[in-house]
């Protein structure tokens, strides 16, 4: 592998994926060709969230500094002028149409969106988990929730065995907190 390829980058991260997935069935490229594309899922989602959470981060800072200059506002005005119908400046206003039209609906959005590509990415990686052990997990609903019913019981067939029994039982711990968390 050369030094200067920056490793991060979805392009390398599918090249890496690509050389995974043909290493472990060098002699059956159609098998190879199907995890390929399961991982490839899980890195587009990964990317999806990543995407998410920077549009929130970034409408989450107008948000707040939208509320503090709402405030500002505020402690302009008078105090007897408080209890009773003040105009809203034109500057007010702005921020005021801008919080309704514009952020809050773009903040349910982002929340929204998280979830559920946080749960698709959860089945993705379910998905390339279940293919590359060969094991079906049959039925109707999430491929996350069922791997996460049948993991120690998958682990305990395809003889996945940590140094010690704890570290399975705390990865278990980890994927039921997931599916508990944003999958439930």
């Amino acid at each position: 592998m050369s030094a200067s390829i920056d490793w991060t980058d979805a392009t390398a991260a599918y090249l890496r994926m690509d050389h995974v997935a043909r290493a472990v069935s060098p002699q059956r490229p159609a098998r190879a060709n199907q995890l390929f594309i399961r991982l490839s899922a899980v890195v587009d989602y990964r990317r999806f969230l990543k995407i998410v959470i920077d549009r929130h981060r970034d409408v989450v800072a107008t948000y707040k500094a939208h509320h503090a200059r709402l405030k500002k506002f505020e402690v302009d005005v008078p105090a007897q002028e408080q209890a009773a119908v003040v105009g809203v400046s034109e500057e007010e206003g702005i921020i005021r149409e801008d919080l309704w039209e514009r952020v809050g609906p773009t903040l349910r959005l982002d929340i929204e969106s998280f979830y559920i590509f946080a749960k698709i990415l959860l089945d993705r990686l379910a998905d390339a988990f279940v293919y590359f052990f060969g094991t079906p997990l049959r039925g109707l609903g999430s491929t996350y929730t069922k791997l996460a019913n049948r993991f120690l019981e998958i682990a305990v067939q395809r003889e996945l065995c940590e140094p010690t029994v704890r570290r399975l039982h705390e990865l278990n711990d980890e994927i039921q907190a997931l599916k508990r968390d944003v999958v439930d």
